[in-house]
């Protein structure tokens, strides 16, 4: 019986899902079906294959008019593509829809226009999108299948990780995801019975998958600030409107650089669904106390919650930390709770490693964009005969980084290992663009340290662009051949944050003054 945190996943996920396709070639809408619209059936209602002379449906057949009723009733449009015999199916009709229904038997071919089709749907995806495919066929080896998916889409660098070893009917690759099911009335392996759906239920089921794919608080909050900028798309295209675009002109031709125009109207349109999602986050509140309570209920029971080191705390302890805050508790070593509060939220192990990936997306843009610039926040490893691992942060504005015309110098301040003993703004790097390992550093301001290199820009750019270099990620390469890798680029406001902290560092006045006064000071 699902819980009251799966329930509440399952709605936020329903009221994300827009858009459903389902591909089969004997695609039917039973005279049952016409009679409840009240209508004659016409020439697109007439079954080729679908059923025998006795008018009972083939068990590869699918009942599009059940099927696509059930998603409306969800909330979704759903639409069919019947494919051509003679050719693949084009991607770019599917490639848009938030869930895939494909047979596996089209037109008789043992499964390859739909491995081609899932192929170059993934492709597409770059490994970018979240996205789920559903199998959905009348043969019995439904684990065949399965087996068949992993090794075809490992022959073309997809990786497939399966729940079930022997029977892989749900396979994961990064944030695509396949499930495999049987049409009613399908002989199947008694272990796999639960995989056999009527069309009626098959959207209810890929609504559940779906939500057990982005199950937890955080993508909860994610869903319904998404769906509120979905939903909410029409209010901000009211906002910017045609009629502006004259004053939009005048704005663009007052500015020292006109070309900041368009930069300047997204920070605009961001403001705004900004706006949008916290007040949609605040109203529907996917990660606020009920939430969490049920959150709690599902992953940790209601017993003692071990937060390690032989610390033990009841539930109700825990859930006073989390409505009123830890300082608010008398739970022993409170003054130190970030160091271990994770280790009992996490499902397993000690939770260093979620502290480290949430206080890096906190501080670096989570989201790669496809062109990598050398300006004010960009963080590079510089690459050697040995794996070294010297971080470096660009700190030269952004403005003078853009319609460079020759070579010139890029101010870099380290990034080191904290050191206790000195007190120093901190974030934390990945290792590399590619690698998920993360690390502490601090951000060191001594003069001393600081790096000037020389780079050239790109002719077309007029900007210095990271260079593709196969498994060594994107790199930056300096005029003297030096390479340097990306491995993020800090949020804007952090990265203004480490330029004030330069300046501060760098405006302090020197004053000769007693000694004794000094050192008074310090004393109290």
């Amino acid at each position: 019986m699902p819980s009251d945190f799966d329930e509440r996943c399952r709605e936020i996920a329903r009221r994300f899902l827009v858009s459903a396709v389902i591909v089969d070639d004997e695609p039917s809408y039973p005279k049952t079906e016409q009679a409840k619209e009240g209508r004659e059936p016409g020439r697109a209602d007439q079954p080729v294959d679908d059923e025998n002379e006795s008018g009972s449906r083939s068990r590869q057949s699918l009942d599009a008019g059940a099927i696509t009723g059930s998603f409306s009733k969800a909330g979704l449009i759903c639409g069919v593509v019947k494919p051509a015999r003679d050719r693949d199916i084009d991607a770019a009709a599917v490639k848009r829809a938030d869930l895939v229904v494909i047979d596996w038997q089209l037109h008789n071919d043992d499964g390859k226009r739909a491995l081609n089709l899932i192929n170059s749907i993934l492709e597409g995806d770059q490994g970018q999108r979240l996205r789920l495919i559903a199998v959905y066929t009348g043969k019995s080896e439904i684990e065949k299948i399965g087996r068949e998916i992993v090794q075809f889409l490992a022959q073309n660098g997809y990786d497939f990780e399966n729940d079930d070893t022997d029977n892989p009917v749900t396979l994961s690759c990064g944030h695509s995801h396949i499930g495999i099911y049987a049409k009613l009335g399908t002989l199947l392996n008694p272990e796999l019975e639960g995989r056999m759906v009527s069309e009626a239920d098959l959207p209810d089921r890929l609504i559940g998958d779906f939500a057990h794919m982005t199950a937890g608080l955080l993508p909860n909050i994610a869903l319904v600030a998404l769906t509120a900028v979905r939903d909410s798309a029409h209010r901000v295209l009211d906002k910017f409107d045609g009629k502006l675009d004259a004053a939009f002109l005048t704005h663009r031709a007052c500015l020292d650089v006109p070309d900041d125009s368009e930069q300047h109207m997204v920070a605009q349109i961001g403001s705004e669904l900004r706006a949008i999602m916290e007040e949609e986050v605040g109203r529907n509140q996917p990660a606020g106390w009920e939430a969490i309570k049920s959150w709690i209920e599902e992953f940790k029971g209601n017993g003692n919650i071990d937060f390690g080191g032989g610390k033990k705390v009841s539930q109700q302890v825990v859930l006073d930390m989390l409505e009123k805050g830890v300082d608010a508790t008398n739970v022993p070593g409170k003054s130190r709770a970030y160091s271990w509060l994770t280790t009992g939220f996490a499902h397993s192990g000690d939770g260093s490693a979620e502290d480290l990936e949430l206080a890096w997306m906190t501080c670096f843009r989570a989201i790669d964009l496809p062109d990598k610039k050398l300006w004010l926040g960009a963080a590079v490893r510089k690459c050697g005969d040995s794996d070294c691992e010297e971080f470096l942060l660009c700190m030269r504005p952004r403005c003078h980084s853009v319609r460079m015309k020759g070579t010139e110098s890029f101010l870099f301040l380290p990034l080191i290992k904290p050191n206790p003993k000195r007190r120093m703004f901190q974030l934390v790097v990945r290792s590399s663009s590619s690698d998920p390992k993360f690390c502490r550093v601090s951000v060191d301001t001594d003069m001393s340290r600081w790096a000037m290199i020389k780079f050239a820009p790109d002719k077309d750019a007029k900007a210095v662009i990271a260079e593709r270099n196969g498994s060594a990620g994107y790199v930056f390469k300096d005029v003297g051949g030096n390479r340097y890798e990306w491995i993020g680029e800090l949020k804007t406001e952090v990265a203004h944050h480490v330029g004030q902290t330069l300046s501060s560092t760098l405006s302090g006045i020197a004053l000769d003054r007693s000694e004794w006064l000094r050192r008074s000071e310090r004393s109290g």
